[in-house]
């Protein structure tokens, strides 16, 4: 499957390659700098908090350049960890900083099948088979609608008990898209649309469900027992 924005992720990641960092808006309204948006959500929001120190692994989804595993990898080198991206780029990156890279794309769906399906699911169920902390800051707002389904039920099923999910997403103001929730019109920027697959589960406990960033983003930690 051609991504229509594999051009837009190689020339983001190539230009983080030359120190660029990302910007957000903190809870005092004040723009500010950061690394990678995985450290604001650890760092500023205590994420950190959660993590599942024994198992010591980390799968993150939508790695990028790899800055947030290389700097958390710096005082945990007993850790494994593990980067998905789709961007030649980022997995280059990656790969020259140590870290085990896989080049996926996302949004990819055998529909070979009866039912589709996500064309890494084995390869993504390898990684997951064992406890691990899943990472995926500001990813699923670029996916499909129908890639976003599959993902997320595939990492319920097939997670580990143990493994930590981090996710966040950009949300829409609950006003303005008032309309749309009427219609059912529900997205990853839908407020709770995300939650909402975990939320009913039994064998799943929420950490954290929280928005942030001046209610800009939703922060969903969730512990699956």
């Amino acid at each position: 499957m051609e991504s229509r924005d594999l051009g837009f992720w190689e020339k983001y990641n190539a230009c983080l390659k030359t120190g660029a960092q990302v910007a957000v808006t903190g809870e005092d309204g004040q723009c500010k700098a950061a690394i990678s948006y995985t450290h604001v959500f650890l760092n500023e929001h205590k994420a950190s908090d959660f993590l599942n120190i024994e198992c010591k692994r980390i799968l993150q989804l939508g790695a990028s350049d790899g800055k947030f595993i290389a700097d958390y990898k710096q005082s945990h080198n007993d850790w494994t960890f593990v980067g998905y991206d789709y961007s030649k780029n980022a997995v280059d990156a990656l790969l020259k900083k140590g870290i085990e890279a896989r080049e996926v794309d996302l949004d990819a769906i055998d529909k070979s099948k009866d039912e589709p399906r996500l064309s890494y699911g084995e390869q993504i169920r390898e990684d997951i088979i064992n406890p691990v902390n899943i990472f995926m800051i500001r990813v699923l707002q670029h996916l499909e609608p129908s890639s976003v389904i599959l993902l997320l039920f595939h990492l319920i099923d097939c997670a580990a008990p143990g493994s930590v999910f981090f996710i966040a997403n950009n949300v829409d103001d609950e006003e303005e898209k008032k309309d749309d929730l009427e219609k059912k019109e529900m997205t990853v920027r839908t407020p709770g649309y995300v939650a909402s697959f975990f939320l009913p589960r039994t064998d799943m406990q929420v950490l954290m469900v929280s928005r942030v960033n001046l209610k800009t983003d939703e922060l969903l930690i969730i512990k699956k027992i």
